[in-house]
């Protein structure tokens, strides 16, 4: 039974298709040090893990944004455009199932502007899929839902056709006898980047090299 859980494709969709208008800038694009951004900083969480491909939802600002990513990143992630992001998330993660392969069992849903996501987190997140890979996967922490989850295939054609946004935590409350949670102390689940304030609270955790306190 190990052995079929093990042969299950999982699927990676990054959402950063946003436009950071509560930032006031690109966030993706703000540098995190002089070689990553904040996009390569999160997408860089996630390379290690055991993903049968990375899809990467790009919209606003999408050249600038994809000529900033190095070539190696490149290599190893598929980028998607969803011409229609500024009608909300729904359509981000539309576009990201559409472009999944045939052979994918099932999908994590993650956001670029979670730089905090931690590699040991997303092991034991994967871990505890595995376990059973036909339900959905949710994290919590303290009683809170956070992202990134875990869709199996069979919700792929309802995923498909979101729209405005409605994005995939809306299925979470639809269908809750689909759904597992994960239990976590990685409160870093719930942390993301909105507003200025918030990034230059990321930014002073990476310099003091303190960042591991808030994952």
């Amino acid at each position: 039974m190990v052995g079929y859980y093990q042969m299950k494709n999982l699927s990676l969709v990054m959402i950063a298709a946003g436009m950071s208008s509560r930032m006031g800038t690109v966030k993706q694009l703000l540098p995190v040090n002089e070689n990553l951004c904040c996009l390569e900083y999160a997408l860089s969480k996630y390379l290690s893990s055991d993903f049968f491909e990375i899809k990467l939802v790009l919209g606003y600002k999408k050249e600038e944004i994809e000529n900033k990513l190095s070539s190696n990143l490149k290599k190893l992630i598929s980028v998607v455009y969803n011409p229609y992001y500024r009608s909300g998330v729904g359509t981000s993660v539309s576009a990201g199932v559409a472009a999944l392969s045939s052979k994918s069992d099932a999908c994590m849903f993650a956001l670029a502007d979670m730089p905090y996501i931690d590699s040991r987190f997303l092991d034991e997140f994967i871990v505890a899929w595995r376990k059973d890979p036909d339900k959905i996967l949710a994290p919590y922490h303290k009683g809170k839902r956070g992202n990134p989850v875990i869709f199996p295939k069979t919700f792929y054609a309802v995923l498909s056709r979101l729209s405005g946004d409605k994005g995939g935590r809306d299925l979470l409350s639809l269908y809750p006898e689909s759904v597992i949670a994960f239990d976590t102390e990685h409160r870093s689940i719930l942390k993301d980047l909105d507003v200025m304030e918030d990034w230059n609270a990321f930014k002073n955790t990476v310099k003091r090299g303190d960042f591991f306190r808030y994952i």
